[in-house]
């Protein structure tokens, strides 16, 4: 529901030019509209990206919304994965990501 209410919103405003890429969980959408509202004011183009699937899936999505547009900003909202923790209780508000080995 609350995604459609952003569609739709976003479809109301009008055209402008993509230039800004938000990759956020479905349940944290509303708490976006302000921030969309702001930017959009200040003359960006906001698109919000589905933070479904895997990692390399999210990446796919980002690549090809900049293909056709030129991006200038990427906001990824959300938590990482716990590892070993899927039994998390807010596990939907997890974005997905890539892991590193680093050295501590």
């Amino acid at each position: 529901m609350h995604s459609f209410l952003i569609s739709a919103w976003l479809a109301v405003v009008g055209p402008t030019a993509i230039d800004t890429l938000v990759v956020c969980p479905e349940p944290l959408r509303p708490a976006l509209v302000p921030w969309i509202e702001y930017r959009q004011k200040q003359g960006h183009g906001v698109e919000l990206v589905s933070a479904r699937g895997e990692a390399a899936e999210i990446h796919e999505r980002i690549r090809r919304a900049a293909e056709t547009n030129p991006i200038v900003a990427l906001l990824l909202v959300g938590d990482t994965d716990i590892r070993g923790r899927i039994d998390e209780p807010k596990a939907f508000y997890r974005l997905p990501t890539f892991y590193e080995k680093s050295q501590v």
